[in-house]
């Protein structure tokens, strides 16, 4: 590449490798030489970590769901597992982790506190992780055609004071999905549209100009409610009667 394109590209100065791909990686020495360095990037990555594992689960909202119920816990000084020192109890809370804790924590870890949270004494969090280990997964249903936000705040509320009434815990077992952090808002909402300027210097929304905006919003947009499958009965219950 530098001899056909000179210039075009820059080469890090990495000593002793000759493969690209292995420039990718920082070897022990350069992390132990440079623990400041490297600590900017761990530092802000270990909450993006639990956020890439629950990604990476079949069911995420489950695994959110989890992550919340084992943060509580740990909170409240009542998870027995991990121990306070483990990199996964201090990624729970936020704190902040070495350089070798943070190569230490990976997906199998997450996974061995699933299988021992699942026969844990929290009720919440060891139905929840069983369901994750054994496909008892959350069950969805799409209410987009719901274009009410009053009406299908009353829905969502409803359904949390149900499954609460039947000794339920619907912080956990009941989550509301929708696009959020888009680049911008549908038209009509709260954030600044995309403004196209004229040549007279005139600023106007491009959704005044353009039905492109109305059409991808309307195609991209989706709201579901995710709940735990022994609710079933309860959310079709509620549901008929809107």
């Amino acid at each position: 590449l530098q001899a056909k394109a000179p210039g075009k590209f820059k080469v890090l100065p990495v000593e002793g490798i000759d493969a690209s791909d292995e420039a990718l990686y920082a070897n022990t020495n350069f992390i132990e030489k440079e623990k400041d360095s490297v600590a900017i990037l761990t530092e802000p990555t270990a909450d993006g970590f639990a956020r890439g594992i629950i990604a990476a689960i079949e069911d995420p909202a489950m695994a959110r769901a989890v992550g919340e119920r084992a943060r509580r816990l740990a909170v409240q000084e009542r998870l027995t597992w991990p121990t306070a020192e483990a990199p996964v109890y201090k990624a729970l809370l936020g704190m902040k982790l070495s350089v070798k804790e943070f190569c230490d924590l990976d997906d199998i870890s997450v996974l061995h506190c699933f299988k021992v949270w699942a026969e844990g004494d929290d009720e919440i969090l060891a139905s929840l992780c069983w369901g994750l280990l054994f496909r008892e997964l959350f069950k969805s249903i799409d209410v987009t055609c719901i274009t009410d936000p009053e009406w299908l705040s009353v829905i969502r509320q409803t359904l949390a004071d149900r499954i609460d009434a039947i000794s339920g815990e619907s912080a956990y077992e009941l989550f509301y999905d929708q696009p959020a952090d888009t680049p911008y808002d549908a038209p009509g909402g709260e954030a600044a549209q995309i403004l196209i300027r004229s040549p007279d210097g005139t600023l106007t929304d491009f959704a005044s100009l353009s039905p492109m905006s109305c059409v991808l919003a309307e195609q991209l947009t989706f709201k579901r409610i995710h709940f735990a499958q022994h609710y079933r009965q309860t959310v079709a219950d509620v549901l008929a009667k809107y």
